[in-house]
C-alpha cells in the first residue's frame, strides 16, 4: 500500500478560515512534555510540543468552535480513507528550539495492532519533514535497530497526508519556521 499525499485538500476559502482559527490567538494549546508519548518520564529535553483534541480515543467529536470547524475536514478525510471511524484526532504543534530534533518514532493508536489509517493535514507551511519507514508495528517486538525510509513528506499548507497507520513514523521540529502545526487523525 502507498502513501498517499493530497496537495490543496481543502477549498481556499474553507481552509483558510480554518487556519485563521487554529493559528489565531483564541486557539487553546496544552503543554506536553513529550509530544509523541505524554507519560515518557525521564529526559525529554526538546521533546515538548502542544496539543489540542479535537476528537478524544474513542470517537467523540468535541463540543467547542475548533472541533466544529474541523469537522467538515475530517468528513473530506473520512472519504477517501479505507476505514471510515475517527478514532482520534488532534492539533499538535511544535516549535523553533534552535535545531531540529526528531519525535520520538511511534505507531498512533494505543493498540497499534489493531488495523488503522494515519492523517497528517499540515496547517501552516513550515519544515521539519514527516517520516515514514518501511518498517511495520508487530505485535510483541519493539521498533526495529535499523529502520529504512520509505517516504520524507514536507509539511506544506493545505497538504494532507494518508498511509496505513501500522508504519513507524516519526516528525522533527522546525530550523527555518517558529512553529510546524498539523491536525493528526487516525480512522480504524
Amino acid at each position: 500500500w502507498m502513501i498517499e499525499v493530497f496537495d490543496n485538500f481543502l477549498p481556499n476559502e474553507y481552509f483558510e478560515e480554518l487556519q485563521s482559527k487554529i493559528l489565531g490567538f483564541s486557539q487553546p494549546w496544552y503543554y506536553l512534555n513529550n509530544i509523541t508519548f505524554p507519560d515518557k518520564k525521564g529526559d525529554c529535553l526538546g521533546e515538548y510540543g502542544f496539543n489540542y483534541w479535537i476528537v478524544s480515543k474513542g470517537g467523540l467529536l468535541g463540543d467547542d468552535p475548533t472541533s466544529k470547524m474541523v469537522y467538515d475536514l475530517l468528513m473530506k478525510m473520512r472519504k477517501v480513507s479505507p476505514y471510515k471511524n475517527i478514532y482520534r484526532s488532534r492539533l499538535d504543534l511544535t516549535l523553533y528550539t534552535g535545531e531540529s530534533k526528531r519525535a520520538d518514532i511511534h505507531v498512533d493508536q494505543s493498540n497499534p495492532f489493531f488495523p488503522h489509517y494515519a492523517t497528517i493535514f499540515y496547517v501552516n507551511d513550515s519544515d521539519g519533514n514527516t517520516v515514514i519507514y518501511n518498517e511495520q508495528y508487530e505485535e510483541g517486538k519493539g521498533i526495529p535497530e535499523h529502520l529504512t525510509i520509505q517516504k520524507e513528506i514536507e509539511p506544506k499548507a493545505n497538504r494532507m497526508l494518508l498511509f496505513n497507520g501500522k508504519y513507524y513514523h516519526t516528525g522533527h521540529s522546525p530550523i527555518n519556521h517558529n512553529t510546524r502545526v498539523l491536525i493528526n487523525t487516525d480512522f480504524n
